[in-house]
């Protein structure tokens, strides 16, 4: 099929940084003949990238399938009838059991899911800090994405909240 057409004649142009706009798009580094080592270097810079777009407007990052299927099998670990803290993103889906709370509520749960994509979480350093030093085990993650972490026993003590604004 030949284009009759240029996207310019079409009416599509790619504006400058400086015309308003709604938000930015990234594409979360994977292709490895793109971004060699596993892309490790690269999805540092594009967090610290992430950080400073979400100061002034939205991010929409975008995901592979793949790590988006690496990451419902994952959840799927979770029994049903386990008590659930999770980032907002994905308590619709572990919304079918009778306990999920956000990620920084006081509940007393058996599973923390947290999103590890830059800006998703707020305080995210925080929050994974305090489930490793509190004895919380890392079940699994999806590099970048997602992290499930199970609970020692029952819960002790609650997640740290953030500093009132």
């Amino acid at each position: 099929m030949r284009l009759l057409s240029t996207p310019r004649e079409d009416g599509f142009w790619m504006p400058g940084g400086f015309e308003p706009h709604r938000g930015c798009l990234m594409i979360w580094p994977k292709r490895p003949g793109s971004w060699p080592f596993g892309a490790k270097a690269a999805r540092k810079a594009f967090a610290q990238v992430a950080e400073g777009i979400l100061e002034s407007e939205e991010l929409w990052m975008l995901v592979y399938p793949e790590d988006l299927q690496e990451a419902r099998e994952l959840l799927a670990q979770i029994p049903t009838d386990a008590a659930v803290r999770a980032s907002t993103f994905f308590i619709p889906q572990l919304s079918m059991r009778d306990e999920i709370y956000v990620s920084k509520s006081r509940h007393p749960v058996d599973y923390v899911v947290l999103d590890l994509r830059p800006g998703y979480e707020r305080d995210l350093p925080l929050l994974l800090d305090y489930y490793r030093k509190t004895g919380w085990q890392l079940a699994g993650s999806v590099q970048g994405y997602v992290a499930l972490f199970a609970a020692p026993a029952r819960e002790a003590e609650s997640p740290p909240s953030s500093p009132a604004p």
